[in-house]
């Protein structure tokens, strides 16, 4: 790491708190119910949505074993670049370092495109105001780009406020299920004819989308307290936490309909709300539409977040211009590098303005393809990595730890890929050639990568250890 404290984010500026609400920020809850989950119970597994949910969470606990014993031994805010390059060598890591770049910046737009959306939509329905949704979606890139100039613990009390809402929202409800429908609680749902029925591969790849962004705590190790220790703390406290939230509420939309999954298959985007307002009143449908579009507001600050703290690895470490590697000298941000970021989703954001586009018809499906194979992706090269690393005695520790749950990970992660690329036109939603063109832009972002880590000097190499 460069001494000189231009190019240093502060430390000991996150707690394990903020971490962990930026996590669960990035995954926004309420929204992968309404999205993700909701489209597994329709075209997935059905109600056996509810056992994928468990098996997935077994997967990322297996996958998080080997992921926190590297965070120990590795603290750099490019995560998987310097985690993928430590076990796999520097080439690999700038790879999956532009990889990961690219994939963030466009959910960061993607996010504010989404606000816009859902905002325009509330206004119209609940207070007659027209407002286009594209001056909203750049309002809230202005405003993500504000809340980071000023730094992560701003953004962490943001998240404060949009995660005990969503959770209060999603536990109001599930509880109203449980005292009006008790009986609709079955535990078929677990049953291995309800896990395994229907598309399995789908919902198995819906459901992990759904905890996307999990693993992020470390992208704030370098500001963090006591960050070897913290964030594996955050980590494993993020994936608890979203899990039982997922697995409740899914269990209580399967109970709260006489046949849930014909209620999702008519129109997947509207059963949480339908279920929601079923459950506790009309007055809930306009607050739902609300916190819809703050949960996309939290998931755009903390995606602004982990994308500009890239640019600034990135920049740092010779593979982008050095002048994005500097930070703001008194509240050791990410400015420069968060500029662009801003610039990013402007340029996204306009040309669909200009032509007059649907943003969720158009741009979503291709983010969310390109989202789910880069983090896919990143997450099987990491369990590598760290198999890698362990036979190269570069990192010890338990068997299981170091060797065979990072190798279990690894096969599961990379056979979720190939479900996401049988399937890509049921993920994106399009069918459009140009979107299922897009993850090439992965393939380009990869080799960029892996030629700029090669002609790099070796003055300019990180530390990555």
């Amino acid at each position: 790491m460069n001494p000189d404290g231009n190019h240093q984010l502060r430390p000991n500026a996150v707690g394990i708190f903020d971490m962990i609400l930026m996590v669960i920020a990035v995954t926004a809850p309420l929204t992968a119910v309404a999205s993700n989950l909701s489209l597994s119970l329709a075209f997935g597994a059905g109600v056996g949505t509810v056992g994928v949910l468990v098996l997935v969470l077994v997967i990322l606990l297996v996958f998080s074993a080997g992921y926190v014993a590297l965070s120990r031994q590795v603290v750099n805010a490019g995560a998987y670049f310097a985690y993928i390059g430590f076990g796999l060598g520097r080439r690999m890591g700038g790879a999956s370092a532009l990889v990961a770049t690219l994939a963030y910046n466009l959910a960061a737009a993607g996010m504010s495109v989404a606000v816009g959306y859902f905002g325009h939509l509330g206004l119209s329905a609940y207070l007659g105001v027209d407002v286009p949704w594209w001056v909203i979606a750049l309002v809230a890139t202005g405003a993500t780009w504000v809340v980071g100039y000023f730094g992560v613990t701003i953004a962490g009390k943001v998240n404060v406020f949009v995660a005990v809402t969503e959770f209060a929202m999603l536990l109001a409800f599930a509880i109203a299920v449980v005292a009006r429908r008790p009986g609709g609680f079955s535990a078929g749902v677990f049953a291995p004819g309800a896990v395994f029925g229907g598309n399995f591969g789908l919902a198995v790849v819906f459901c992990i989308l759904s905890f996307a962004g999990y693993e992020a705590a470390a992208i704030y190790g370098e500001e963090a307290r006591s960050a070897r220790r913290n964030v594996g703390r955050a980590t494993y406290s993020a994936l608890i936490v979203l899990a039982v939230t997922f697995v409740f509420v899914m269990w209580a939309i399967a109970a709260a309909f006489p046949d849930a999954v014909a209620v999702a298959q008519a129109d997947p985007g509207a059963l949480l709300v339908a279920a929601i307002t079923a459950y506790l009143g009309s007055w809930a449908g306009p607050v739902l539409s609300l916190m819809i579009t703050f949960s996309f507001f939290a998931a755009a600050l903390s995606f602004h977040a982990i994308a500009s703290r890239y640019m600034f690895s990135l920049a740092r470490d010779g593979f982008l211009p050095r002048g994005l590697s500097r930070v703001h000298p008194r509240w050791r941000t990410p400015v420069p590098a968060g500029t662009v970021q801003l610039v990013v989703c402007v340029l996204v954001v306009v040309p669909f303005a200009v032509a007059g586009a649907d943003p969720i018809v158009t741009f979503f499906p291709a983010v969310s393809g390109i989202t789910a194979l880069a983090i896919i992706y990143l997450m099987a090269a990491c369990s590598a990595s760290i198999v890698t690393a362990a036979a190269r005695g570069r990192i010890t520790g338990p068997v299981w730890t170091v060797r065979v749950a990072p190798s279990i990970a690894c096969v599961a992660l990379v056979s979720c890929g190939v479900v996401i690329v049988a399937h890509y036109p049921e993920i994106t939603g399009s069918d459009s050639p140009v979107i299922s063109a897009l993850p090439l832009s992965l393939v380009v972002a990869a080799v960029y990568g892996w030629f700029a880590a090669r002609t790099r000097t070796v003055t300019e190499q990180p530390a990555l250890a």
